[in-house]
């Protein structure tokens, strides 16, 4: 309906996190993949620095301007 504002409403269960607890205890250099996916196109670049083609990808985001 494109006349209805959007409406957003937080997970009790996650907070928006989008992952179940379990899930979130998975760490991978002090990072869950709710913190991962939450990053900054900068802090992702940084993140990924050891990962070439991932690293890539980001980077090119990066120079394009789409940081978020």
């Amino acid at each position: 309906m494109n006349f209805l504002p959007d409406v957003k409403v937080l997970c009790d269960v996650c907070g928006g996190r989008r992952f179940n607890s379990e899930t979130l205890s998975v760490l991978w250099r002090e990072k869950n993949i709710g913190d991962v996916l939450s990053m900054s196109i900068d802090d992702a670049v940084e993140f990924f620095q050891a990962h070439p083609k991932v690293h890539h990808a980001l980077k090119l985001l990066q120079d394009v301007g789409l940081v978020i």
